[in-house]
């Protein structure tokens, strides 16, 4: 549990919700690197947001240019130093109606190759920029089909992994989308593509029970497809379930892998009715999966498919992942919600040590999307909350001093797993 010495050993020791009726502290100073009326973003906890050396951080803004314009038509990829807090402007998508928003840009890193690649204004094109000299490529236009975030691109920079949704014939089996993953190669020298676009799994869209026109598509569809860090031909993707839950057939099993080829298409695991898998990430080693399930985190290993509860605690629980580079260290943003005397909801960071299954809430703010990401070195976390305007900023929070005195600052210990895996998973480890 915390202590109240614990403001002694650490100097970053502060209260981000003093004023909003709450009682408990944060360790860690919360670094916003955007500000303004404008919703701010980073990379998708499947991407990569942070630079190889963790001194810059990648976000999309639709605030000001760096001339100090602001289009209400435009967004922009901003490289943002956090010791020096300098940018730099490397990619602008603007929609050709200068009253209409451009679609999120949805961006990834490629280390080695110092590039990223992103959608353009209407979802029909992928670009590549390099980060060091400004240079752009456009790398698809897609005439047919909406491309679909998040996209990924291989630590080197040489093969882009993406999915869309073609227009279908509607039916009472199908919807009128087929879910398709494509991958295509690319010279990132030259920021050009190298290959045609080639099909990995096309899916249509499946309804569920619950389908209705009148009210949520209940349905089933395919997503969320991320490349292997340490194989570019090995990818895994989500089979995304809409409205009603796992009903223990394979197509609503949500943990799928594959090779580029089509080879060894198959879930991972088989999924219990009733038992929610989600926000699947690779681990840092490209040897297994890691995602939330309802409380709980879970891993499965590709080689073997042998599954493992790894983190339980029904009080609070990721529902986005990051993994720390050594693997031994987990954060989430949290599912469970607390709310403020005005009735504001708020959420938090959450720390776990995976060896110890001791947690923390490192950082508390108002109720958004965080998806926490670890910088390449473990020691900060890059996430986005909501100010005290309701927008979207992107932050980090420095946790080295939290991981060197942990014993005396965590909050509890989770279990090894819930009751729901225990009985439900065939082939986890028990």
């Amino acid at each position: 549990m915390r202590v109240t010495s614990l403001s002694l050993v650490l100097s970053a020791l502060v209260s981000p919700t003093a004023g909003y009726g709450l009682d408990f502290k944060t360790p860690c100073d919360i670094h916003n690197v955007t500000s303004g009326a404008f919703d701010h973003t980073h990379a998708y906890p499947t991407a990569r947001t942070w630079s190889d050396d963790s001194k810059w951080l990648f976000v999309e803004s639709p605030g000001p240019d760096a001339d100090g314009k602001v289009l209400k038509n435009a967004r922009h990829l901003i490289a943002v130093n956090i010791e020096t807090n300098n940018r730099r402007y490397l990619a602008t998508t603007v929609h050709p109606d200068p009253d209409q928003p451009p679609a999120w840009m949805g961006f990834d890193y490629a280390p080695e190759a110092n590039a990223l690649v992103y959608f353009g204004p209407k979802s029909r094109r992928i670009y590549m920029v390099d980060v060091q000299t400004g240079e752009q490529g456009l790398l698809l236009e897609e005439p047919e089909a909406i491309l679909q975030g998040p996209l990924t691109v291989a630590w080197d920079g040489t093969r882009v992994v993406y999915w869309t949704m073609f227009p279908a014939k509607h039916s009472r089996f199908f919807d009128d989308y087929i879910t398709t993953i494509f991958y295509f190669d690319v010279d990132p020298t030259t920021l050009k593509r190298t290959s045609e676009p080639k099909i990995i799994e096309a899916y249509p869209r499946r309804k569920g029970p619950g389908w209705s026109p009148t009210s949520i598509k209940d349905a089933v569809h395919i997503n969320h497809p991320q490349i292997n860090p340490k194989n570019k031909n090995h990818i895994t993707y989500a089979h995304e379930m809409l409205g009603s839950r796992p009903d223990g057939t394979i197509a609503r099993s949500r943990l799928w892998h594959s090779f580029v080829d089509e080879s060894r298409k198959q879930p991972l695991i088989h999924q219990p009715a009733g038992l929610d898998f989600t926000h699947e990430v690779i681990a840092p080693d490209g040897k297994s999966l890691i995602f939330p399930y309802m409380l709980g985190v879970g891993q499965v290993f590709f080689d073997t498919r042998e599954a493992r509860s790894i983190f339980y605690n029904p009080s609070s629980c990721p529902g986005h992942l990051t993994i720390s580079p050594d693997m031994k260290w987990l954060a989430g943003d949290t599912w469970g919600q607390w709310k403020d005397e005005a009735g504001q909801t708020w959420q938090s960071v959450m720390l776990i040590e995976v060896a110890t299954r001791k947690w923390a809430h490192v950082a508390w703010f108002y109720h958004s999307h965080p998806h926490p990401i670890f910088s390449p070195d473990g020691s900060k976390i890059a996430f986005s909350h909501r100010d005290k305007l309701g927008y979207q900023q992107v932050a980090w929070i420095d946790i080295s001093q939290i991981k060197r005195n942990w014993d005396d600052v965590h909050d509890g210990v989770g279990d090894i797993a819930s009751p729901a895996w225990i009985e439900g998973v065939d082939n986890a480890a028990k």
